[in-house]
């Protein structure tokens, strides 16, 4: 991110706004837990969901989780 401001890669706010109105109406419900960027294509994006899938594209994981731990009370 800290690059992107650097080289001044910068969108405009409706791209953001499309990316939300695209996953709120369920266009990308099949990558869930994935992650998604105002600078994608959405349509190329919407093309590849099943490499995405296959491939374990952009999952979002948890770290630092030891098995045996004990939840907060």
């Amino acid at each position: 991110m800290i690059k992107r401001l650097e080289d001044r890669d910068e969108l405009p706010p409706e791209r953001a706004a499309d990316l939300a109105v695209a996953i709120s109406t369920g266009r990308f419900d099949r990558l869930t837990g994935r992650a998604l960027t105002a600078w994608d294509d959405l349509d190329r994006v919407e093309e590849s969901i099943d490499d995405f899938l296959t491939e374990d594209k952009r999952a979002l994981r948890v770290t630092g989780l030891s098995v045996g731990h004990k939840p907060i009370e």
